[in-house]
């Protein structure tokens, strides 16, 4: 599967999750209203979808690999001079990033308790190549990655993990500004 350039995590979210109706009845308890719950269900889903076309997975990324160990030394200016450019291949690795969105609920007149999720991203690759310029991480040759993501409402996930796509991302990403090594 090729993932577009501009993917947000809302790109691995599936079409419909088996169990979030459950999950919010659970959450919501008594306070809930006893009709509709698979209309409330899909209305949760596109909010949930909303919510993560806002998180973009490049600048995720990018976010992640900053604070791998491998780039700290490229801090020092000792070590990378300004203006230059240090070229950093990383082999297989993991990275994780996520989102916490929170859906208002409101049932004509009735506004029911926020439901709190909590969707985490797992991307593991197997390879990747870095551009460290200026301190910070100004591109990436990515390899192939497969991407695992988990929803939890609360405390409890909805749906065991699921492993979306082994695929190919962009074969390289441009970061401008770059993202500092922190």
């Amino acid at each position: 599967m090729s993932m577009p350039i501009n993917a947000s995590l809302a790109d691995f979210l599936p079409k419909e999750i088996d169990g979030l109706g459950e999950q919010m009845k659970e959450q919501l308890g008594k306070r809930g209203p006893s009709i509709g719950w698979s209309f409330i269900e899909g209305q949760a889903v596109e909010g949930l979808r909303s919510a993560l076309k806002t998180v973009d997975v490049c600048e995720q990324l990018a976010q992640a690999w900053v604070t791998l160990g491998a780039l700290r030394a490229y801090r020092d200016p000792d070590v990378l001079p300004a203006g230059e450019t240090a070229v950093v291949p990383l082999g297989k690795h993991h990275l994780g990033f996520g989102a916490t969105p929170v859906l208002k609920l409101k049932i004509g007149e009735v506004k029911l308790p926020d439901l709190k999720f909590t969707y985490a991203v797992k991307a593991a690759f197997d390879r990747a190549t870095l551009s460290i310029r200026d301190h910070a991480l100004v591109a990436a040759e990515p390899g192939d990655c497969a991407i695992t993501t988990l929803l939890s409402c609360g405390k409890f996930p909805v749906h065991p993990p699921w492993t979306i796509a082994t695929f190919q991302l962009p074969p390289q990403m441009q970061f401008s500004p770059g993202w500092k090594i922190p």
